[in-house]
């Protein structure tokens, strides 16, 4: 596992609890989403799976090493975290400058540092604003920017947080085809939280749903969204083609069989339906 994580717990100064014995595996190279409410731990578990914050139990290991053992450079050279705004993150005069600020600190060359700068850049796909302020940025720009500030430290490991926050349905599918290409093309392990539930079907590999800053469920977006109530008890919802499914099976009495988690999963269904063989319909 590249990420293994093990009852880690994490208390802030007020007495709230924020994590609770939460345990967690990551293979490397799987796109996993955290999915929760707001509230429900997912930004400080990622503050402390990136060294932010030091919980008071549990231990986290990077492919099987403890995480006590890295030096804070190791860890940034391995895990890169960027933030839910971004605003958060950049504050150098440009792009350019911003994306250099990481390979500098490790002391690289000038060469080093500029060939670091433009393919992380060209990856995100925004080669052309290198010189531009990063207050003249779009706010979809300003994502762009700081993952490319992460992926110039070539790290193992991308931990987002909220990384659709904000943006527009354009904006969406571009981060989220985006993350697609450093996961599979690229073979950065990417981990997400979000409480979009209508993304996960269509990128996770695996889901974990927190909830009251506990571990409620695990498992791939079919496995996890089969346990319906469970899932509503974490004040989230199904996807809404899912919901959709099961308003047709109330209500209209049509054959559903495995919930359908997409568009495309729905159309078969109904489709099967319609021709009168259910039985054709499936993952």
């Amino acid at each position: 596992m590249i990420i293994d994580v093990h009852q880690v717990q994490y208390t802030y100064s007020d007495g709230t609890k924020a994590l609770e014995g939460v345990e967690m595996e990551i293979p490397r190279g799987q796109f996993t989403i955290l999915l929760g409410p707001n509230g429900s731990g997912k930004t400080t578990f990622f503050k402390v799976i990136t060294g932010l914050l030091k919980p008071e139990l549990g231990e986290i290991k990077i492919e099987g090493r403890p995480f006590r053992e890295f030096s804070r450079e190791e860890l940034y050279k391995r895990i890169g975290f960027v933030f839910q705004d971004p605003n958060d993150q950049l504050f150098a005069p440009t792009v350019g400058d911003d994306v250099a600020f990481g390979p500098i600190n490790l002391k690289m060359t000038s060469d080093e540092v500029g060939q670091r700068v433009r393919e992380s850049l060209e990856m995100v796909g925004i080669p052309h604003l290198i010189n531009k302020p990063v207050h003249y940025l779009s706010y979809g720009q300003k994502k762009r920017a700081a993952i490319a500030g992460v992926l110039a430290m070539k790290p193992d490991i991308i931990i987002l947080d909220e990384p659709t926050a904000g943006l527009d349905p354009a904006g969406v599918r571009e981060i989220m085809e985006l993350l697609v290409k450093l996961n599979k093309k690229e073979g950065i392990t990417i981990l997400m939280a979000t409480h979009d539930v209508d993304l996960v079907p269509l990128y996770a590999d695996r889901i974990f749903i927190l909830h009251m800053g506990h571990i409620l469920l695990a498992g791939t977006p079919a496995e996890v969204f089969s346990r319906k109530e469970t899932v509503r008890s974490a004040q989230l919802r199904l996807p809404r083609v899912a919901h959709l499914a099961e308003i047709l099976a109330k209500r209209d009495h049509m054959a559903v069989g495995e919930l359908p988690l997409t568009i495309g999963e729905a159309r078969k269904m109904i489709l099967a339906n319609v021709n009168g063989d259910v039985n054709a319909y499936g993952r």
